[in-house]
């Protein structure tokens, strides 16, 4: 999965369309950040992901904050929260490849349906 639009760093007031300014965005030491992907998925009820981030990433000291897992029936872009560790700046630039994902086809579908959220359909970091 590659690097969508926006970023929200935690010590910034508003989100940063990355797509429209310089292609970048910056996340400072001790800095946690919410970022989007570019790519959207959609999940069928018997089809579930498990996230990693690269390595190359890992390596600069970006840690990896979301759930491990992605829903079966989930739809939308993917939201990762990222924490900086290292002493050190890190500048993502947009379409950078960011994490990968392994679909798992489940042994039965599943019943429920994951309730969705339509500004990550949307291609939008939710705020609530």
């Amino acid at each position: 999965m590659r690097l969508g639009n926006r970023i929200l760093v935690s010590r910034q007031e508003k989100e940063i369309n990355i797509g429209r300014q310089n292609g970048e965005g910056t996340i400072s030491p001790g800095d946690f950040a919410l970022l989007t992907t570019f790519e959207k998925i959609k999940l069928s009820r018997a089809i579930a992901g498990s996230i990693g981030l690269r390595s190359y990433y890992a390596r600069k000291g970006l840690i990896l904050l979301a759930g491990p897992q992605i829903d079966p029936w989930f739809e939308g872009v993917l939201v990762l929260g990222v924490y900086n560790a290292s002493p050190r700046k890190i500048t993502l630039s947009y379409l950078d490849k960011l994490c990968t994902i392994e679909f798992h086809k489940l042994g039965k579908p599943t019943k429920k349906l994951h309730p969705g959220n339509e500004e990550q359909k949307q291609g939008r970091i939710p705020y609530h």
